[in-house]
């Protein structure tokens, strides 16, 4: 948080409104993509415990301790994507709320410069949500592969 708000006095002078605007436009595309993504990837890889909610039955949702893993890794990506959503709206329910009030004009650089550095901090944590993603795309790529791997082995022994 500290260098978000280091990059936004930094940047407090030249950067304009409609700059921001801009800038969360693609942060809520990219959250909201990377929220539909994590989804997609637990109810991929997890179709037993989907169809098992689905119908009500009990189901052993994770067959052992790294699906509990990959779940819970996949969850905080949506959590966190969802809470840079919440960001967002929090964001330009404050703008409704404040421009134009009497609070606003008195305290202009100071609002200006806890907005901006909210709204990259909000940035940054997507970013990490988006590398946080890679990697575990990349992961089960590896995985994917180490099993085509041993399965090739045991067919030729």
């Amino acid at each position: 948080m500290i260098i978000c708000v280091l990059l936004a006095y930094m940047a407090l002078s030249h950067v304009r409104y409609s700059n921001v605007t801009d800038a969360i436009s693609v942060l809520q595309n990219i959250s909201a993509v990377v929220f539909a993504i994590g989804g997609v990837w637990i109810g991929y890889l997890y179709p037993n415990a989907i169809a098992g909610l689905m119908k009500s039955e009990k189901v052993d949702f994770f067959a052992s301790e790294n699906d509990a893993k990959r779940v819970e890794g996949m969850v905080f990506i949506i959590i966190v994507s969802a809470l840079v959503l919440v960001g967002i709206t929090l964001f330009y329910l404050m703008v409704i709320l404040l421009k134009g009030s009497e609070f606003y004009r008195e305290n202009y650089l100071s609002i200006k410069l806890l907005g901006l550095s909210f709204v990259l901090y909000l940035i940054f944590t997507q970013i990490l949500c988006i590398f946080l993603v890679i990697l575990k795309n990349i992961s089960f790529i590896n995985r994917l592969h180490k099993f085509l791997n041993e399965k090739e082995l045991d067919s030729k022994l």
